[in-house]
C-alpha cells in the first residue's frame, strides 16, 4: 500500500489544479496537497510537511525534464531572468547580455498550459 501527494512551491490553487489533472478521480492524491502556504521553508521543499517516515519516502522532482534549469549565479548560460522590476541588478544584467527578461506570470502562464509562453507577451513593466 502507498499513499502519494503532491507537492509544489506553487500556491495552493496551483497545487489543488495539479491534483485534479493529475487524479480527477481523487484515488491517488485525495486531499494530500502540499503547496508552498505549507512549507516552513520559505522557497525551499522539505520533508517536515510530509507525512510519514522520511525513509519511506520517494520524490519524483521534474523540473530538469520540463527543461528549466535555476541557478543563483548569472552567467553565459542563462536564458531568462524572471523578476518583476527592471532596475534590479539581475534585470540590468539580462538586457545589457541579451536575455529575456520576464514578469513571474509567463511562468504561471506555462504552467497552467502546460506548454511554454511567447515571452514577448511577459515583458517587465507593462
Amino acid at each position: 500500500m502507498f499513499e502519494m501527494c503532491v507537492y509544489t512551491m506553487g500556491n495552493r490553487s496551483y497545487a489543488e489544479g495539479t491534483a485534479r489533472l493529475l487524479d480527477p478521480g481523487k484515488i491517488y492524491f485525495d486531499w494530500r496537497v502540499i503547496s508552498k502556504e505549507d512549507c516552513t521553508h520559505e522557497n525551499k521543499k522539505s520533508l517536515d510537511v510530509v507525512l510519514g517516515a522520511e525513509s519511506v519516502v520517494i520524490i519524483l522532482d521534474d523540473t530538469k525534464y520540463l527543461g528549466a534549469t535555476c541557478c543563483k549565479e548569472l552567467d553565459s548560460s542563462v536564458t531568462h531572468v524572471v523578476s518583476t522590476d527592471m532596475e534590479t541588478r539581475r534585470s540590468r544584467w539580462a538586457v545589457k547580455h541579451g536575455k529575456f527578461l520576464v514578469h513571474p506570470r509567463w511562468i504561471k502562464a506555462a504552467y497552467s498550459s502546460w506548454k511554454r509562453q511567447l515571452e514577448d507577451s511577459f515583458v517587465v513593466g507593462c
